[in-house]
């Protein structure tokens, strides 16, 4: 397991070869200058593109705030934006 508290990290991680087929995103708190992606999750310009940089290079991308929560895919949301 790899906690970050952000994408940018882990887009990173890919790029050195690193292998992450799949990335569950807990909350991600608003912020000044974040949009909202999902219900509770909220990213700023620089973590949108690294997520969508991650989903381009294959990562799957869920959302999933607690272990008992449903896991709810982000790619449509974070390709809307």
């Amino acid at each position: 397991m790899i906690i970050a508290a952000s994408p940018i990290p882990l887009l990173r991680m890919i790029e050195l070869g690193y292998p992450l087929p799949s990335i569950t995103v807990g909350n991600m708190s608003r912020r000044e200058g974040t949009r909202q992606l999902a219900n509770l999750v909220f990213a700023d310009g620089d973590e949108i593109a690294a997520f969508t940089h991650l989903v381009e290079l294959g990562a799957k991308i869920v959302f999933q705030p607690t272990p008992s929560s449903r896991r709810e895919d982000l790619t449509a949301a974070i390709a809307k934006n």
